[in-house]
């Protein structure tokens, strides 16, 4: 078997990257108080009722033999997705998580309700609720540096096309997470690898993709997305292809004269910028660059689209980002044509996700909802991002719209593991009953020292 190794990504033909999601859900039940901690512990005991195997480990995290991994933190069930080749595997694993989760609730007897929480509201005191949804990319370590920071930045929070949207207190925004940027969402500085500080909230990066149980990382490091809201599957998808695509060029010594045009958009203000640009439904606002001129959103990410795509043309690229090229272009100027008058929101209606549930709440309660939100709007909002029962979002999902993800591909996902890591870490699972440890990347039995897991590699270590 040929092992992708850090090199590859350097090549005419890339590898795909490999890539997951990680999401908090809000367990909710009105009437027995029944919890996330009652959930998952349930979940513990019910495997051999369900077409999953797991193994949980000494910190309570529960592995299952789809690859899916389930723990609490911070007070909520947090739910990963396993490591995926690419976006559009990373998103059908994402997709398939509300059946996982409706298997596993009915095989528990259980009547809680589920929302993805990082696009919900609290239900006690209305708050906006944006923590706990990432996406993760692989990369060669030291590829992208410091430098490049500002770049994914300002790509990042301009991604209009690539939230969920929610009815706030002030009316509808785009990405939730910018309405808590200052507030929930930190954006302090941290000492990155390199010493040098960077924003903390919008983007993180991890010294190899290894956990804290230590191990080798082969070469790769991984970067967090901090900035989304779980959306329709086209914009979950766009929002990691596209970026995928930007990364193709930052990490590549060949791109260093699109790396200096990239670098004249960056934003002056990224982190605090998402916060107008998020509230921004006329996609006219404009912001000052570093350069000193003032753009739009919707002018910097075309820019950036540009430069990406015209570079990316000249490699072999896996056949899901060459995909997101072709729509990237695509929704920015349907973007563009709505800003100017020229179209309405409906050409967006299938494909992105705060649009389509804009257009939803509107035909309901009318435009009143930008000026005097009710709870019955906050309902609404909600059903979108319920994962049990099927909320519309799922049912959407369900019905192929959007990306074209066939309906079996959601199903085999939740049965199965991709083609990477998460299939070895699975062997384990299934064939080896003296697990002593297990992580994302490390795995030890009682009889041998911990071994690393490479990301790419699908075969079991010898037990």
């Amino acid at each position: 078997m040929e092992v992708v190794i850090p090199e590859n990504f350097y090549e005419d033909n890339v590898p795909s990257r490999l890539t997951g999601f990680e999401t908090e859900l809000d367990v909710r039940h009105p009437l027995t108080g029944e919890n996330h901690n009652q959930v998952l512990n349930s979940f513990k005991g019910v495997l051999n009722k369900t077409p999953y195997d797991g193994y949980q480990d000494g910190r309570g995290i529960l592995w299952l033999s789809n690859g899916v991994k389930m723990l609490i933190d911070v007070g909520h069930l947090e739910v990963c997705t396993p490591e995926s080749l690419g976006p559009l595997d990373a998103t059908t694993s994402l997709h398939s998580l509300p059946l996982t989760l409706k298997t596993m609730m009915e095989a528990i007897g259980s009547k809680c309700r589920v929302y993805n929480r990082s696009a919900t509201l609290c239900s006690k005191t209305g708050a906006i609720t944006t923590k706990g949804f990432h996406v993760n990319f692989i990369t060669p370590t030291d590829s992208i540096g410091h430098d490049d920071i500002g770049i994914l930045e300002t790509h990042l929070v301009t991604q209009l096309f690539a939230n969920g949207g929610i009815i706030t207190k002030d009316g509808y925004n785009i990405a939730p997470k910018s309405a808590e940027i200052g507030n929930g969402i930190s954006i302090g500085k941290l000492v990155d690898r390199t010493g040098a500080a960077k924003t903390l909230g919008i983007l993180y990066d991890s010294d190899g993709t290894v956990d804290d149980a230590g191990g080798t990382s082969f070469g790769f490091s991984r970067f967090e997305d901090r900035t989304k809201t779980p959306g329709l599957p086209w914009s979950d998808f766009m929002g990691m292809a596209t970026t995928s695509l930007l990364m193709r060029v930052l990490e590549r010594p060949d791109m260093q004269r699109e790396r200096r045009r990239l670098a004249r958009l960056v934003l002056s203000n990224p982190a605090g910028d998402y916060k107008a640009i998020g509230a921004d439904i006329l996609l006219r606002n404009t912001y000052p660059t570093r350069e000193g001129e003032q753009m739009t959103a919707l002018e910097i990410a075309s820019r950036i689209a540009d430069i990406v795509c015209e570079a990316c043309s000249r490699i072999e690229l896996p056949a899901d980002e060459v995909l997101a090229m072709d729509e990237w272009r695509s929704v920015l100027s349907d973007m563009r044509n709505i800003a100017h008058g020229k179209e309405e929101l409906d050409v967006l209606r299938g494909r992105v996700g705060w649009a389509a549930k804009y257009i939803d709440m509107r035909k309901r309660y009318g435009l009143g909802m930008l000026r005097e939100p009710t709870i019955q709007m906050a309902g609404r909002c909600l059903a979108w991002d319920r994962i049990v029962p099927s909320g519309i979002i799922s049912e959407i999902a369900q019905r192929q719209q959007g990306l074209g993800i066939r309906a079996e591909a959601l199903v085999d996902r939740s049965l199965n593991p991709p083609e990477t890591r998460a299939k070895a870490r699975v062997t384990h699972i299934q064939k080896t009953p003296n697990i002593e440890m297990l992580t994302w990347s490390r795995y030890k039995t009682m009889q041998k020292d911990a071994q690393d897991m490479h990301p790419y590699v699908t075969e079991a270590l010898a037990a």
